[in-house]
């Protein structure tokens, strides 16, 4: 296994990874007849979102599927229509062979809160599952209410103060130590407490 491809926000004209999430309502491929296929050994779920905030509305404006990917238990043609819009193949190097669907627009429900990361710090880099926020230079928090943002507010000096304790040794790791199933199947979360909070 090896670290995953994160989740996206466009905020702002940048783009953050999601690197927390707290709350329910983002965008769920089984709840929309998808069931995706593994896209390679850093996606495993087969899909990978890209988030964006327009007129203060979280919505899903792009999405990559792994190229096995099946609707409604039938395979997906290039062109076939996928929440509205045509799948066409990537020709992205790293998502070549996958689905990708682009300017989809759809309104995203989602309550709760994102932890959302830039420019990461690649001492912190761990070799599995998902990073999370301290691992992260710059971090914003991102609340929503049925995808309505009603807040957000950075987060950067916590996460900093975060990630210098646990180089220093005053802070252990929130993951714990590392290695066992139960270390993975962590890693493989965003659950707040992964980033000190909660």
């Amino acid at each position: 296994m090896t670290a995953q491809i994160s989740d996206c926000v466009i905020l702002g004209g940048t783009e953050f990874a999601v690197a927390g999430v707290s709350g329910e309502g983002l965008f769920d491929p089984q709840a929309n007849g998808l069931a995706p296929s593994m896209i390679n050994t850093a996606c495993w779920r087969g899909y990978v979102c890209w988030y964006a905030v327009g007129d203060d509305r979280l919505i899903l404006d792009q999405l990559v599927l792994g190229g096995e990917t099946t609707l409604d238990g039938e395979a997906i043609e290039p062109g076939a229509s996928v929440l509205g819009q045509p799948a066409h193949p990537s020709q992205d190097g790293f998502f070549a062979g996958c689905l990708q669907l682009r300017r989809l627009r759809v309104p995203v429900p989602f309550s709760g809160g994102l932890l959302l990361g830039e420019g990461f710090v690649s001492s912190t880099y761990v070799h599995m599952g998902f990073h999370p926020a301290w691992r992260y230079e710059s971090v914003v928090e991102l609340l929503a209410h049925e995808g309505r943002v009603t807040e957000i507010a950075d987060r950067s000096a916590e996460m900093a103060a975060i990630r210098r304790r646990i180089a220093e040794g005053d802070q252990a790791d929130p993951d714990g130590e590392r290695g066992g199933p139960v270390w993975i199947e962590r890693t493989f979360t965003l659950d707040y407490t992964r980033s000190g909070l909660g």
